[in-house]
């Protein structure tokens, strides 16, 4: 049974267990899921799925969740709030959905609200970034609607498919948050 740490109506996030690795592996090894992720051209294995879980999970500067969806409490992607840094009270999220059938669905932006509510109430943070690849627009529009704003761009941070590729940072404080919400 899965503790539920956070949760909506649709979803629902649960730290992540070393019983995870297999599905989390499978996701990381398909291309598709892999294509905008910054760890694209890092190979995966179940071990490193395995180290990647208990390392988030031992790590104060760290908070790793799985995304399951309701009701069948299938674990659908993951998301994370890492580089906690409580003294200047900011952080960058990561999310992947690695299960296709729900992509655009609206769970994504859902997700990143309950880790942001989290972010802001719980951990007590001012300000949450994150990188994007420039060419992800799906993605770039999601964060906007979330409340994220585009802070800048990194020319060629990235290296896939044989060429170098920019990254938009973007972020969101807490008064920003608080704007949309009321």
């Amino acid at each position: 049974m899965r503790v539920k740490f956070l949760e909506t109506e649709r979803i629902f996030l649960a730290p992540l267990e070393e019983r995870d690795a297999a599905v989390c592996y499978k996701w990381f090894a398909d291309p598709e899921v892999r294509r905008y992720l910054s760890s694209a051209a890092i190979v995966n294995t179940i071990e490193k799925s395995k180290a990647f879980i208990a390392a988030a999970n031992s790590s104060s500067g760290e908070a790793l969740f799985g995304i399951f969806a309701k009701p069948e409490n299938v674990h659908i992607g993951n998301v994370s709030l890492g580089g906690i840094d409580l003294i200047n009270r900011n952080a960058s999220i990561g999310i992947a959905i690695g299960e296709k059938d729900y992509l655009g669905r609206g769970i994504g932006r859902e997700t990143v609200k309950l880790i942001l509510k989290y972010a802001f109430y719980t951990v007590g943070l001012n300000m949450v970034f994150l990188n994007v690849f420039a060419d992800n627009a799906r993605a770039i529009a999601s964060y906007e609607r979330c409340g994220f704003k585009r802070r800048g761009e990194l020319p060629q941070c990235f290296f896939r498919d044989g060429g170098f590729i920019s990254c938009v940072i973007m972020s969101i404080t807490k008064k920003e948050y608080e704007s949309m919400e009321t």
